[in-house]
């Protein structure tokens, strides 16, 4: 992924709820949502997306060319079906960087990793019971009732889906001020959504790097949202979308997890250890692609989503069965990071302050046609993104999904590589 920005409603990916263990079930689709997308035509009936376009249609998607990037985001798997060759293949390039490191500490903690890597089990957090309750299980999901008794049982959904609710997104004069209303108006679909973005987004936590899985969680929910929008002028399942683009950054998550018992291994091992936060971090990118691959069969993943995990970096790397999400996942996270990046300028806080609750229609007009969002760079990712996307379809997608997201998180992004989005200590 690339983190990024934040924007108006849902904290949900910063809530943190502790995450329940349950046996993996199969994931199911979640139909189309309402008002939470740009108009659309009528599409052609959802499909899997390693069936949504003929075979020689997804070769040539995935030899379109990727946007640009001046991140090292590693090297994707040769395929995701084979795990001992993918933790071989990290193994193997971790040596080198062993081999190659001049810090002591930063040399131990990656041979800690190499070790951890290569050794059976390798430990991957579970995938959150909630969040399988409301994917459902054996490819039926859970009623509308269900999904109102899951959200009215955590406090946290409840508090999220209003305040996703009261977004400018949905700009509505009177803010809402309970569940049955804030349902009324999102809709159980865009509830359902939101409920799983916020116990998946509990799940990514790491003790000392706190503030940057915050800035997972909300580039993660970003990255879905963009999918969730995108996917629906396509033959591409908006749930399977959705899904893919909240989990697709999962191995970044398990890169920092792994670093954090690395960290604490060499520290019981005796000796001072002050790691290079910065270059830890470089670490944890240059492998998450790899890592995401693990967990297919971890979290009994469709293979569908696991391939957006492995080879959303590289998507001319990917199984031409799966290209469409992949490439479709690509463009949705290259945007979402930019469009948070985005809500740094002086033009989009401005635009904010008009689009406060209680705004006239005119203000929000105002806001749109000043809040700079026009300016964003998308030209480089029409080559991925969806036949008929244009330049304003993906940049109206970036003013969309940052009027879904909580403003009040925007100040802890930072999208660049500097040290201060690593909290102070390891502790």
């Amino acid at each position: 992924g690339a983190g990024g920005p934040e924007a108006p409603p849902a904290p949900l990916l910063l809530e943190r709820r502790a995450a329940d263990e349950e046996p993996a079930g199969p994931p199911i689709r979640l139909e189309p949502t309402g008002p939470s997308a740009p108009p659309r035509e009528d599409p052609p009936p959802a499909a899997s997306a390693s069936d949504s376009l003929g075979p020689s249609t997804s070769v040539s998607m995935s030899r379109r060319p990727k946007a640009r990037s001046d991140r090292d985001n590693g090297q994707p798997p040769e395929s995701i079906w084979d795990e001992r060759a993918i933790r071989d293949a990290i193994v193997a390039d971790l040596r080198k960087e062993e081999g190659a490191a001049t810090d002591d500490g930063n040399r131990r903690v990656i041979a800690s990793l190499r070790r951890q890597v290569d050794n059976e089990p390798l430990f991957v957090p579970p995938f959150p019971a909630a969040a399988r309750r409301l994917l459902g299980k054996d490819g039926n999901r859970p009623t509308d009732d269900e999904v109102v008794e899951i959200v009215r049982s955590e406090p946290i959904l409840a508090g999220n889906i209003v305040k996703v609710a009261n977004s400018p997104f949905y700009m509505a004069a009177v803010p809402v001020a309970s569940l049955n209303a804030a349902v009324m108006r999102i809709g159980l679909d865009q509830v359902r959504r939101v409920s799983l973005a916020t116990v998946v987004g509990s799940s990514y936590e790491v003790a000392g790097f706190s503030r940057t899985m915050s800035q997972v969680r909300l580039h993660c929910y970003a990255t879905a949202v963009a999918a969730e929008m995108l996917a629906q002028q396509t033959k591409i399942d908006t749930g399977e979308a959705f899904l893919a683009g909240l989990l697709h950054d999962a191995g970044e998550v398990l890169a920092y997890a792994l670093v954090r018992k690395a960290i604490d291994e060499t520290r019981r091992s005796g000796g001072a250890l002050e790691p290079d936060r910065l270059a830890l971090r470089k670490l944890a990118r240059r492998y998450h692609c790899r890592l995401g691959a693990l967990f297919l069969g971890c979290w009994d993943l469709a293979a569908s989503v696991a391939a957006a995990m492995a080879w959303h970096h590289h998507p001319e790397a990917a199984d031409p069965k799966f290209a469409d999400l992949v490439g479709l996942v690509h463009v949705s996270d290259v945007l979402a990071y930019r469009a948070l990046e985005h809500t740094r300028t002086t033009a989009w806080r401005k635009a904010s302050l008009l689009r406060a609750p209680g705004a006239t229609k005119e203000e929000h007009e105002e806001a749109t046609a000043t809040d700079g969002v026009d300016l964003i760079e998308v030209d480089d990712l029409l080559f991925q993104a969806p036949r008929h996307t244009d330049a304003d379809r993906l940049r109206g997608v970036a003013r969309a999904l940052l009027l879904r997201l909580d403003s009040s998180e925007m100040d802890s992004f930072d999208g660049s590589d500097a040290l201060s989005s690593f909290t102070s200590t390891f502790g």
